[in-house]
């Protein structure tokens, strides 16, 4: 599943005070700055479809929570090796927080902890009309970075091992560099691009085609109107 949000400037205000920050919300329908673009995609079995029937036009990250705690969600095997890698990793990146502030977080975040068991063969995004000078249809994987996974973690489909994670001190941004690593498919994966496409202001229809290890090829579309 797939779709289009933006960054945004956040102002909650509490009595006299207020603070402010940047978060990624829904697109909506009006034009989004090119650089404050974000596409998004989470995957999960074809109930996902359920999810956005019921609840149309939410952000992803609301799309992956509801999936990753309500019935929709279906369980597999575990995998105790793995699982223990993901939270040690997790709870790492936790350690300047006081004890009883990490087991809070911890119990939100890892109960259960989010991961998949299908492998990424291939992923590309193309677009339904010309875009930076590409012909409709033709990937456009390197106008785009990787912006955020959730969680903050790669495993390998080949090892069905941790080999990116909150501890890493590199930066994963390259969708070519993230296919090499043979990745199970992320939970939620948010994209953002790199340039302005000399095309715009334009209304874009992107498709995300996931090629799974299994075969399976997987399409969702997303439009948004970019300035």
């Amino acid at each position: 599943m797939a779709g289009s949000s933006k960054i945004a400037t956040v102002t909650e205000k509490s009595g006299d005070h207020s603070h402010t920050y940047k978060s990624v919300v829904v697109a909506g329908d009006d034009p989004v700055e090119s650089e404050d673009y974000i596409l998004w995609v989470v995957t999960g079995p074809d109930n996902l479809r359920t999810i956005r029937q019921e609840h149309p036009n939410l952000e992803g990250k609301v799309y992956h929570r509801a999936y990753h705690q309500m019935p929709y969600n279906k369980r597999v095997e575990s995998l105790p090796r793995l699982e223990m890698q993901l939270d040690n990793d997790y709870r790492g990146s936790l350690e300047s927080l006081r004890g009883d502030q990490m087991e809070e977080l911890v119990m939100f975040n890892l109960t259960p902890w989010e991961y998949r068991v299908t492998g990424v063969k291939d992923f590309k995004i193309v677009a339904l009309s010309t875009l930076f000078g590409q012909p409709k249809e033709t990937s456009l994987n390197r106008f785009f970075s990787i912006y955020q996974f959730e969680p903050q973690q790669v495993i390998s489909y080949q090892t069905k091992e941790l080999i990116w994670g909150y501890a890493s001190e590199s930066k994963l941004e390259s969708i070519d560099q993230w296919l090499s690593l043979k990745p199970m498919a992320p939970p939620l994966i948010r994209f953002r691009l790199n340039s302005k496409p000399q095309e715009i202001p334009e209304k874009v229809s992107f498709v995300t085609i996931l090629e799974t290890t299994d075969g399976k090829i997987l399409k969702d579309t997303t439009q948004v109107s970019l300035k």
